[in-house]
């Protein structure tokens, strides 16, 4: 962290370490920080707790945040749930979507990254991949809204998910 971020380096370390009471604190002294960046790459205090694996944090800050709030992106454009679904996180992508369920559709800002689901199938989250796929409007995994169904389908033959039978079909020997 550095520059305008400096001071964020107490809660920083509390939401590493799950120091909710310090956490708790330092939000009630700074309460737009629940909604701000706190490191130099935009990371939200929200995020930072999804990187530490702390699923207690997560949810006392989800429950704190507006729902629009959960839209927060980095540097990368990644929200909160991306990095869930990269982690394969599924009670924290449970309790982020249970608030804002736009969260399903949400590529990065530039359109370049995949929507959550995609995600969770590259990194083979399988039961995540299945709960955010359920959950994702078809609509928007037409091929007029870009590729991300396609790329759903890609994935599953990569990872070897959709079974021996489904590439026996696409791939004959």
């Amino acid at each position: 962290m550095a520059g305008s971020h400096v001071g964020y380096a107490a809660l920083y370390k509390a939401i590493r370490i799950g120091d909710w009471d310090a956490v708790n604190e330092f939000l009630q002294h700074q309460p737009n920080t629940l909604s701000g960046e706190i490191t130099a790459t935009s990371d939200s205090a929200l995020r930072i707790a999804v990187d530490a694996g702390n699923l207690s944090i997560v949810e006392k800050l989800v429950q704190l945040m507006h729902e629009e709030d959960l839209e927060i992106r980095d540097n990368s454009g990644d929200t909160a749930l991306h990095m869930a679904a990269v982690y394969g996180k599924y009670r924290m992508a449970e309790c982020m979507v249970s608030k804002n369920t736009k969260l399903f559709t949400t590529g990065n800002s530039s359109g370049s990254l995949p929507v959550p689901v995609n995600l969770a199938i590259s990194f083979g989250h399988m039961k995540l991949a299945r709960y955010l796929y359920c959950l994702t409007p078809p609509e928007y995994l037409m091929p007029e809204r870009g590729d991300n169904g396609g790329d759903i389908f890609v994935e599953k033959i990569y990872t070897g998910t959709l079974g021996k039978t489904a590439r026996t079909i696409l791939f004959p020997v």
